[in-house]
Parts: C-alpha cells; structure tokens; sequence
C-alpha cells in the first residue's frame, strides 16, 4: 500500500467542510497512535489497546496508510457527494490514484488518500 502519514494532507482533510473524526479512524501524535473511539468537544478520545488517553485534535495526524482510516474518508466522501459509486483506483501505470463516482466526478492524487481528500475538498465546491 503506498501513501504516508502528512500534515499537509491531515490539514487538508479536517478543514474539508464534509470532514468529521470517525470511530476507527488510526491517528498518530507526537506520544504514539490510536484509532479513534470518540470525540468530545476538541478531543479525540483514543482506544486503550494503542496506549488510551485523549490527544489535541491540534496534535493529531491522520494516518493515510491504515486501510479502516481509508475506509472512513471513503464514506465521508460517498456522503458528501451522495454518490454510492464513489471507489478509488491505481492509475494503470500506478503513479496516481483515482477517486471517481457516477456523481462526484474523478479527483487525483499521489496516494488514495490525497485523492479522497481532493474528492472530499471538492465536494462542498461542486454542490
């Protein structure tokens, strides 16, 4: 599986206005990682197999690698769009993923998860 774990792309998706912290969702901040069980105001409460605790949303970044946290950004943008057909896909070359749908258009990027944060940001703009 390719992608890594960026800022960048974490600050991308959360300010998406189709964002929103899922259970299951495996983060990592500066002490360790979790997946999300909870959220509570601005904290994300982590699960106690990872190490428990709450972590700053400020702190977090999401982990693009982790096949559930992908899983969760497919269902926000499935939602966001309204569009059942949304799936991601490696270019024939496997230089670039594609999130595509009926209705949500096609939307690249590097990794699958840059391309469903594209698909995510572009949402809000679209509709």
């Amino acid at each position: 599986m390719t992608g890594t774990v960026t800022d960048e792309l974490t600050l991308r998706a959360v300010s998406a206005p189709a964002f929103s912290w899922i259970r299951g969702m495996l983060l990592v901040w500066p002490g360790g990682s979790g997946r999300v069980m909870d959220v509570d105001g601005q904290e994300v409460v982590l699960s106690e197999y990872a190490g428990g605790g709450d972590a700053p949303l400020h702190e977090v970044v999401i982990d693009f690698k982790d096949w559930a946290t992908l899983g969760c950004l497919l269902r926000l943008v499935r939602g966001a769009w309204v569009d059942m057909t949304v799936h991601t896909t490696l270019a024939s070359r496997g230089e670039e993923w594609l999130c595509s749908g009926d209705l949500a258009g096609a939307h690249h990027g590097t990794t699958e998860g840059e391309a469903l944060v594209a698909a995510l940001e572009a949402a809000w703009k679209e509709l």
